[in-house]
Order: C-alpha cells, then structure tokens, then sequence
C-alpha cells in the first residue's frame, strides 16, 4: 500500500509516542533505536548518520551511549556481532535506493553494509529496508555510528522508519567462526548459473575456533562437532544488468539447507540503480564432519555481478546450547500458504520436518492449536533472527515482515526488502532481520506476521523460513558498582513527553528531581519498577502543529551526584480541531451504517474513454449534481439536456439518484475482488451501470461518526480521488475539509488527523470519484497502528457511525 506524506506523519507520531519500553541492559551488550537523523528530522535525502535518539540500553562496563546521540562508544577489545535494521519509505523516487553501513571512528567497515533497499514507487511498493547481520573486530574507545547514504534516485524524498542496531561482545571462549571473501571458487562474478560448480565463496578467516576447520582460500569450512550453529551471511553486490539477481544458499556437504537462501539482491541498471546486498540470518543442524559451503548463483538475467570495491563478505558462524535456544520454521500463515495477505496474518511455525526444530521449555511454549504464538516463560531479554524464502507474486509484490510482541507491533523489527518483480524470471526474493526483543515478560507472546506492501498476487514459501529466539542473559551490578543512573528512553508528542532512567549500582533520587518546560516548571509523575523510573507528563491541551519544545530535567543520584538532560521536540503531527458546533443533537441510533449517492457518466469520444469529470473533485461535485449536459441530446428548443445517470436504474426522464445503504465502505467494482486495505470488498451499488460501464463515477458517502474526545486518525483509500469533509449540512462547501487528495491514482491512502475537543456525533461526507481503470474505496479509521473500517461490526474498536436515512434525510 502507498504511504504518502500525511500517512508518514501519522507513523512517526504512533511510534514517537507509543508507551516507552523498559529495556533492561544486556550482558555484554548494547540496543539503541532512533528514528531521526543527527543533523534533524527523518528525510534521508541526502544521508546522515542515525541519532539512537528513541532508546538506549547498555552494559555499562561494555559500551557508553548518551541517549540522542550517534555515538556508541566501546570500551572494551574484541568481537562484537553487530546488527542492524533501516527501514525506509519514499514518497515520490522511483528505483530509490539507500545504503546503511556501520562506520568505526567514522570510516567505513568493508563487510557492514546493507544495500536491500530498492523501491521501484509503482505498483504501491512504496517500502523498503536494509539490514545487516556480522562479526566485527573492535578495540577500546572506538565509536560505532550507523550511516545511510542514497545510491540510486537520490533526488527524492524519502524517509526513515525507527532503525536498531544491536551490538554484543563475543568474548573468547565462544564457539566461533568468521571469514570474509571477494570472490568464489571460480572467479569474481558471483552471477553464475546453478549447478555448474565452483561457485563457493572462498573465505579468509579472521577469528577460528577450535570447532572449525579451514584453509584460507578455501570455500568449505568443517564443522568438527554435530550441533545446533546460527549462521549469519552477507554479501554487498554490483553490477549493470537491467533485472540481474544473485542468490546465495547455505551448504552442507553440497546439499542445499532447506530454508538457507539470501535472495533480496536486485539490481535494475536504470536510475544509477547498480549496487544491491543478499543476506542470511538463521539456525542450521550440522553432523559432525559437515563441510560448510555458502554458494552464489544466478537467479534472474546473465551478466556479471561482483562483490561491490572495496568492500568484502562475510560469514559468521557460531555454535549453539539448547538451553534459551527456540528455532523452527514455516511454510504458510494461519490463514493458508498466501505470504502476502491484505490483511497482517501470522507465520504458522509447524516446522513440518524442516531442521531444525528446538524448543528450551524453560524459556518458551509453542504448541497446540496456536502454534504462531512464542509464549514466553522467562524473562528477559531475546535476539532475534528471521529468514524468509518468497516466490511468485504479481508484477512488484513486497511482502511486509513485522514482529509483535502481545499483538503490538515491535518498532525497528522489520523487514520489507522482497521485492518481486515478476519479469526477466525475477520471481524469488529473502527476507532477513536480527534484532533484540527487549525486556519480556512471563506469558508475554511473541509473533511474526506478513501482510501485503506492494501489489497482491499470491506470494509462496516452498522451501520454508526460519524464526529463532536466543536468551540473553542479563546485565547484573557487580558489588560496590558506581554506575551512575542512565536515561534510557525519550518521546515527545501531542500528548506530552515520556522519559525513562534506568538505574544501575546509583540510583535516582526521586526528591531531586525537577522538570522545567518550555522555561516554566512543570509536574511529571515518577513510576517505579524493576530498576526503572518512568518519568510522564500530558499537556493539557494538544500544542499546535509546529511548536517547538524545549525540556531540562534534572536531579540527584544516591550517590549525591548532580545530573542534567536537556530534550527539544516539535510537535509535527498535522491535525485539524473540530468544532463541537458540529455535533448533531438529532441521530437515528437504530439505523447504523452509510447513506451512498452514486452517478455515472461513461462518455465516449473519438480518442477513447474519457470521464466527464477529469479527475477532478470540483467537477466531481457537478456531476453529482447533475449539471453536466449532453449535447448528442436536446429538447425542442435544441437545448441540451442533463446527461442521464446510469448507476440509477431508474433515471430514464431525467438525472436522479438512487440511494443506497451499506454498514461500512469497503467496496471495488470487481466482484469477488481484494483491493486496498480489507478482504471481502464490496460491490458498488448498481455498478456497472445500465451503460454497461464501471468508469466516470462519482459519488458520495454520507454518515454520522460517534466520536470520542480526543485525537483520531481517520482514512481513505480509494481509486481515483476523495474528498472528505465534516459539516451540519453535507452539500454545504464550506464544510470543514479534513482530508484530500484531488487528482487520480490507483489504489492508495491517505490518512489526516482530527481532534474533537467534546464527545459528539459529527457529520461526514466523503466524496468519491473514478475516472477509468480500477475503483475502490475504504473508509477506515487507525487504532494503536491498525486499520479498521468506519462502523465494522465484527471489531469493537471501530468507530460507530449512524446512518442519515431516516434521520436528516
């Protein structure tokens, strides 16, 4: 689905928003998530590096992080696995691409990079993502900060979704293997054709332990003991072949692992479009004397494509316990083998045979009739690794990957990097995320769902892919620890502003603290629990669009140690306050649902179809009311009279109309069809019309929301253009216009914001029209990040609308 401008708002306020997490600090580790630019804002248009300005929990003695800052400094030596996510959408860029690296003391690491991120802008694919997953050599005081630069398209718009990065030190005695390469076996072109041989990467080991066996030069590495081993693979590719794909798999003893691939790695050569990445994250189950191979082959058109200058791959292999281990896989949702559903729908992990299959009971359950749901039965913190295998799918399917953790969706943990492109036998495409769920609780349930971003069409998994949940353990105070207390999250929106200060071997001194905004002091509350103060305050009115605000809390530690903190925030949201003026007193409670008034004009002249109302709502509007006339048809006077309206049957004399009643709009003129946002669609009332048409309507869709006080987010999503307004009386103009979008186009949203200041019953009328093509329109409203219809009668969360049939006519 598009997301335009509006929409983008609307998400960066739900996540600035959303209740902070408490993210108790990893051993040894380090999560930060942002989803802003150092220099300011979310427009990646241009580059710059990302600012963890959302969360921050860290090993104090391992790394120091200033919450809001790009900084992660280390402060110990050694390897660290590194993982990263940037997702990314843009609103105008066709074929816009981006590449996110990890920079070390601002130069870039050669195999930390992620190049997944092609957006072709047609077709809805409006959404993309890069990622990275590997071992890095780090030294003391060196500082790690995440880079995106744009590669292809770079004159667009795009923009930043919230972005995480995960950093653990792996220390010494870890099981480990690690390696880079430039090439395979047979040369530097990786774009080979399956099955011909010598297609192995040929490794340079840069950390071996006892567990492994290799060479350098080599492209098998021996796995000495039989065992679970998670599997981290990453390939940075260039080339200019028009729809080139390379596809890497993991080997062992040159059979295929079932589910193993690394698939994301297209390249159109067209808009400076050359470079693109593959990548693999997930568990294998090796035997004893197993000869690891990682293979690359050609997966769309011949040509050559070689590991990107100057950078290398990588490999990352550790082994691992079954204690905190949970690894298994899936071939379909729970509503069948469709992985690009309309509506989210979570991955069955079945498992079906496919290795392996490991559940630590301590820690976790998946069983029974809900096997989607990881229900978690031990605390803590969890890294996890995800790897999908897509095929099929019309022309630009993307299939969106997310994970929840009670239903809500888990910022920064996503994937949309499948692009499908269904030409030049481009028909598979993976999807890879590693990423820390912070902070779980007892019986807290996990999930990962798919849901369509791009063009539907039925999206497959044959071969399977992977889920895998590692328990961390968790950072404990050593005695006599003088680490000082941390803020370890920030978020300031319409509401208000929410902090939290985690507190280590020193603690917040509750007391001390002072809050003082926009130069005033203010009262916040403080919450505590489990080591965490939760520092909240709401406005009490919602400040305008735009405002600037700038916070300074400060207080003492039990050590007597002064602390300071200065936050600034704008509030961006665009919103529109409604009138309590507007509400009705009058409202026909018995009669819920939607009044629609449908015309059609299907005009034909010489060039082909044409609609009469160009696409246009002004024009719309006059064709509703029937001011449009035909001059094929006059009266006695050679006069010419009103076009007739086909979507009434009746309308033979004369323009009429034909009304019509509906519980809630979800409607396209294909019957059995699946546009937009909902299944299930709708038929349009008497459409096609008695012309045999389904082009030039327009029409309208008349209700009464009951509106709660308080901020909404309403939307619609329609082929061509709408018009939404609220207003006493629906044919007024000058009703208060709240949402827009006056041209055409095919199936998209566009989401606006409205507060309501009272609780009431507020009039709206949505004007539709469709020029030619396809037609569709939703009417829904967004709760806690999820669509549902205007009055749907299956979800408690809808908003309820009443219909003006006999009730204002």
């Amino acid at each position: 689905m598009k997301m335009n401008s509006t929409r983008l708002v609307a998400v960066a306020t739900a996540i600035l928003m959303a209740s902070a997490s408490a993210f108790a600090a990893v051993k040894n580790g380090a999560s930060l998530k942002g989803n802003e630019y150092t220099k300011g804002g979310n427009n990646a248009n241009g580059g710059g590096v990302v600012a963890w300005n959302e969360y921050s929990s860290v090993d104090p003695t391992a790394f120091s992080h200033d919450l809001t800052s790009g900084d992660l400094t280390v402060l110990k030596d050694g390897d660290y696995l590194v993982a990263f996510t940037v997702p990314l959408t843009t609103l105008n860029s066709q074929r816009n691409t981006h590449r996110a690296e990890l920079l070390i003391n601002g130069a870039a690491v050669s195999t930390a990079v992620g190049e997944s991120s092609y957006i072709r802008y047609a077709g809805n694919h409006s959404e993309a993502s890069d990622h990275f997953a590997g071992l890095v050599g780090l030294k003391a005081n060196d500082v790690l900060t995440l880079r995106t630069t744009p590669t292809a398209q770079t004159g667009g718009d795009s923009f930043l979704d919230t972005c995480s990065l995960y950093a653990e030190l792996v220390e010494g005695d870890r099981n480990v293997f690690s390696a880079s390469a430039t090439e395979i076996q047979s040369g530097t072109n990786l774009n080979v054709e399956p099955d011909i041989g010598d297609q192995g990467l040929v490794w340079t080991s840069t950390r071996k332990g006892s567990g492994y066996t290799h060479s350098d030069g080599d492209a098998g590495v021996t796995i000495k003991d039989g065992g679970n081993y998670m599997v981290y693979v990453n390939i940075p590719l260039h080339g200019v072949i028009a729809r080139g794909s390379v596809g890497l798999t993991v080997n062992l003893d040159d059979e295929y692992v079932e589910g193993a691939r690394g698939q994301q790695g297209y390249i159109r050569n067209a808009n400076a479009h050359q470079n693109s990445s593959i990548h693999f994250s997930g568990v294998i189950s090796a035997e004893a004397g197993q000869v690891l191979t990682v293979i690359t082959e050609q997966l769309a058109l011949a040509g050559t494509v070689t590991v990107q200058a100057n950078r290398a791959a990588s490999i990352f292999i550790e082994k691992l316990g079954v204690d905190g281990l949970f690894a298994d896989s899936f071939l379909a949702t729970t509503a069948g083998e469709d992985l690009n559903p309309v509506n989210k729908t979570a991955l069955s992990l079945v498992g079906d045979g496919i290795s392996p299959d490991v559940t630590d009971d301590a820690n976790y359950s998946n069983e029974g009739d809900d096997e989607e749901n990881i229900v978690i039965k031990k605390a803590g913190s969890y890294l996890l690794s995800f790897n999908s295998t897509f095929t099929g799918g019309n022309a630009r399917a993307n299939p969106r990957v997310t994970v929840e953790v009670n239903g809500n969706e888990v910022s920064g943990v996503k994937t949309t990097a499948h692009y499908l492109r269904h030409a030049n036998a481009h028909d598979e495409s993976t999807g890879s995320i590693v990423a820390l769920l912070s902070d779980l609780a007892v019986d807290d349930v996990v999930t990962v769902s798919v849901q369509r971003e791009g063009n539907g069409g039925i999206v497959t998994s044959p071969e399977g892919g992977k889920v895998a949940l590692q328990a961390k353990v968790a950072y404990t105070a050593a005695a006599g620890d003088q680490f000082p207390p941390r803020f370890s999250s920030f978020s300031g929106g319409l509401s208000g502003f929410s902090a939290n200060v985690e507190d280590f071997g020193l603690k917040l001194d509750a007391a001390t603290l002072k809050a003082t905004l926009n130069g005033e002091s203010v009262d916040v509350t403080v919450d505590s629990a489990n080591g965490l103060r939760s520092i909240n305050y709401a406005f009490s009115d919602f400040p305008p669009t735009g405002s600037e605000h700038a916070l300074n809390i400060v207080f003492n530690d039990t050590g007597g140690n002064a602390h300071s903190k200065d936050f600034a925030f704008t509030i961006n949201t665009q919103y529109q306050t409604i009138s309590p003026a507007f509400s009705m007193s009058d409202v026909n409670k018995d009669k819920s649902g939607f009044r629609v008034n449908l015309s059609q004009i299907s005009v034909i002249q010489t060039e082909g179809p044409v609609e009469i109302h160009g696409n246009q709502w002004v024009n719309a509007e006059r064709q509703l009311r029937g001011e449009y006339l035909n001059p094929n048809e006059v009266d006695d006077d050679d006069n010419p009279l009103p076009y007739l309206n086909e979507a009434d049957p009746d309308a033979w004399e004369g323009w009429s109309i034909a009304p019509a009643d509906v519980d809630y709009v979800n409607m396209n003129q294909d019957e059995d069809g699946s546009i937009g946002n909902f299944g299930e669609d709708q038929m349009f009332p008497n459409i096609p019309g008695w012309g045999d048409s389904t082009d030039g309507i327009a029409g309208e869709f008349l209700t009464v929301l009951h509106l709660k006080k308080g901020f909404h987010t309403l939307g619609v999503n329609s082929d061509d253009g709408f018009r939404a307004t609220i207003g006493l009386n629906f044919q007024d103009m000058e009703s208060q216009q709240i949402g827009l979008f006056n041209g055409g186009r095919g199936s998209a949203d566009s989401l606006f914001n409205i507060v309501v200041t009272e609780e009431g019953y507020y009039p709206l009328r949505v004007l539709w029209w469709e020029g030619n093509g396809g037609a569709n329109i939703e009417i829904f409203s967004v709760v806690d990040g999820e669509e549902i219809l205007v009055n749907d009668p299956d979800n408690e969360n809808a908003i309820k609308a009443y219909n003006i049939g006999n009730s204002t006519g």
